[in-house]
């Protein structure tokens, strides 16, 4: 299950790009979790969080400024 409010509330002021490199990531993580008894993809908000960790660990305060993160 997505929480849609705290992924809405944590993307704010970030730019389009990183938004879709995000959603693209989320989706990788949730392949990474299917398997054969259950080949179905369903996102969970741990998806985004571990996108978005990955995404901005090795980032910078100027780079959080220009992917639109700043103090997050």
């Amino acid at each position: 299950m997505i929480d849609w409010s705290q992924l809405v509330t944590r993307s704010e002021g970030a730019t389009p790009a990183f938004i879709k490199e995000w959603v693209h990531r989320a989706v990788q993580f949730a392949t990474e979790r299917i398997d054969l008894d259950h080949p179905t993809l369903q996102l969970i908000t741990q998806d985004f969080e571990l996108a978005h960790e990955e995404m901005t660990r090795y980032t910078d305060d100027s780079g959080k400024r220009i992917i639109g993160f700043i103090g997050r």
